[in-house]
């Protein structure tokens, strides 16, 4: 994962001096490779085993690359708790239902069509997709397959899709919609889900 800092602001002044803390999943095929050569020689490593998370290398590379440890910390426990929670198929529907209910039973003929192909595109995204398909029957999962469809897949009108995408990031409706979902498993799996 990839802890940032995100500021925005504006000339016109519509828009306030705003830092806002956050951490990605470097998960698709050119983000990686590009993140880490942009790193240069400023890599750390060192060999990955079953304990390395409760390392205390960890920290002190933190310490040395600058990493916000805090969000760093918090973001890694709600992956691995997501990742660590199993999803069953009737449990994945049921959420996915609660995201993209299903039209009433007088709605017309293009919303059960849209409907239909909106449930399609995002089950095709949760068994084929290698953004998500690693972590199938997990809830961490249905959250990627969201994510990944609302940063790739989901129509983009007016704009290119990477603007799209960023214009989503500033306003929050990205991380708005990670969190319905989050929302919708917890309501499904009876549990929460996330640390605050």
């Amino acid at each position: 994962f990839m802890p940032y800092l995100l500021f925005h602001s504006s000339l016109d002044g519509s828009l306030a001096n705003t830092f806002v803390p956050g951490s990605m999943v470097a998960q698709c095929d050119n983000m990686f490779p590009s993140l880490r050569k942009a790193a240069g020689d400023r890599i750390v490593k060192f060999k990955r085993s079953r304990h390395s998370l409760n390392d205390t290398r960890i920290k002190s590379i933190r310490d040395a690359l600058g990493i916000m440890t805090l969000e760093a910390d918090q973001f890694s426990e709600n992956i691995h708790n997501l990742v660590d929670t199993p999803l069953s198929r009737p449990q994945f529907f049921k959420a996915l239902d609660v995201i993209i209910p299903a039209p009433k039973e007088d709605a017309s003929k293009a919303a059960i069509t849209r409907h239909e192909n909106q449930t399609g595109q995002l089950v095709d995204l949760y068994t084929s997709s290698p953004m998500v398909n690693p972590w199938v029957d997990t809830a961490f999962g249905f959250v990627q397959m969201l994510n990944t469809f609302n940063n790739r897949v989901r129509p983009v009108r007016g704009a290119l899709q990477v603007e799209r995408t960023f214009e989503r990031v500033l306003s929050g409706s990205l991380a708005e919609a990670d969190f319905k979902a989050v929302q919708a498993l917890e309501s499904v799996l009876d549990r929460q889900l996330l640390t605050v």
